[in-house]
């Protein structure tokens, strides 16, 4: 069953659900961009297609997590930048390379 079927108020409710906790996430992310002046990387445009955007993403958080376990990570703390740029990267908010500031 999928959580739809399993939802007791009903699909509608649900993707109202699912969309309120996007825009919440969204929300965080902007702000935890305003608050440490974050700024993210730039990428030319074919990296920011969809599909190739998300395979960038699941590729680099393998990468992210391999380097806090057994890389040099592993004595430092993490900051929380590694994980907003791979929300980034997925929801397609890396800059283009003409913003470069």
């Amino acid at each position: 069953m999928t959580d739809f079927e399993t939802h007791p108020v009903g699909t509608g409710e649900r993707i109202k659900e699912l969309e309120d906790r996007t825009m919440r996430d969204h929300s965080a992310w902007l702000q935890n961009m305003n608050e440490n002046r974050w700024i993210m990387p730039s990428a030319p445009w074919w990296k920011r297609l969809p599909m190739i955007r998300h395979i960038r993403a699941v590729a680099l958080k393998f990468k992210v997590e391999r380097h806090y376990t057994v890389g040099m990570g592993i004595f430092g703390l993490r900051t929380g930048y590694d994980d907003w740029v791979l929300y980034g990267i997925w929801h397609g908010l890396e800059r283009s390379e003409c913003e470069n500031v």
